[in-house]
């Protein structure tokens, strides 16, 4: 054998036994690590009273953002795209979910201030038994802490609703994104909005309900049975209908008063026009 492969030879076997060298040191150092973080585990007051704080706060489990995704069929549409509106429509669709999200990210804030503060003040507070944990093992502290951070409670204290708007060319040259990011303020406000629209489309129902035949002959009674724009009745081909003066959708309501008898062309060129 040359003097060349044995070199070869020696330092393959140099590298090896380099790397069963580190390899036993990275067991032992887990080993030794694991016994140790085991006697942390077992002596230490600080994740005894950490134990006992997570146990007393029970926070609420949610996903930190929900997200909307919209493909749209051409420029025109991407470029006009209204972000508010689209968060609006989906809140008044339902109002109740995202009202409910929203209570309890605000219950996890409410919780998580006081659940932080105490336990800080058990990270902070050095007993006797533990500084004479501390003063046995050099190493102690140091892994109490890493334990004790790893026990924190990290509950969702936030709520983000995404939109996120994508539009590709016909040939796939050119690709376009936008998006945009509401938080649970934002998402409050547009629930009282929608709970306002709801509102006042139930008043428009009840207003339309309230329209009987007793209450359409008495009108047209009233009017002489015609169009009281251009004098047209039925004789004249003309269909008569009733209509509100004030309209419902600006909060006419259904009463004799707020009526009056048109004709169809007229009332079609009204419309809900004061």
């Amino acid at each position: 054998m040359d003097e060349k492969a044995v070199l070869i030879i020696t330092i393959i076997s140099i590298l090896v036994i380099a790397f069963l060298v580190a390899v036993i040191i990275s067991i032992t150092y887990q080993r030794v690590h694991k016994k140790h973080c085991e006697y942390v585990e077992a002596h230490s007051n600080k994740l005894v009273l950490i134990s006992k704080l997570n146990a007393e706060f029970k926070f609420i489990t949610l996903d930190r953002s929900v997200d909307y995704y919209r493909e749209l069929d051409n420029k025109r549409a991407y470029d006009q795209f209204n972000f508010y509106n689209f968060m609006l429509m989906l809140v008044c669709e339902k109002p109740d979910a995202f009202a409910t999200r929203i209570g309890y990210v605000r219950y996890n804030q409410s919780k998580y201030n006081e659940y932080d503060e105490r336990f800080e003040a058990i990270v902070k507070n050095d007993t006797a038994e533990d500084l004479e944990n501390y003063r046995q093992f050099k190493s102690f502290k140091t892994i109490e802490l890493e334990q004790v951070k790893q026990q924190k409670q990290n509950p969702v204290r936030c709520l983000d609703a995404n939109i996120t708007i994508e539009y590709t060319s016909p040939k796939g040259q050119k690709w376009y994104r936008s998006w945009i990011t509401y938080n649970e303020d934002h998402i409050a406000a547009m629930i009282q909005e929608a709970n306002k629209i709801a509102r006042h489309k139930k008043t428009i129902q009840h207003e339309r309900n309230l329209m009987n035949p007793g209450l359409r002959y008495d009108v047209l009674k009233r009017d002489g049975f015609q169009c009281v724009y251009c004098g047209a009745t039925a004789q004249d081909g003309v269909k008569l209908h009733i209509d509100h003066i004030i309209p419902i959708s600006k909060g006419g309501k259904t009463e004799i008063n707020n009526l009056q008898t048109l004709c169809d062309r007229c009332n079609l060129g009204k419309s809900a026009k004061l």
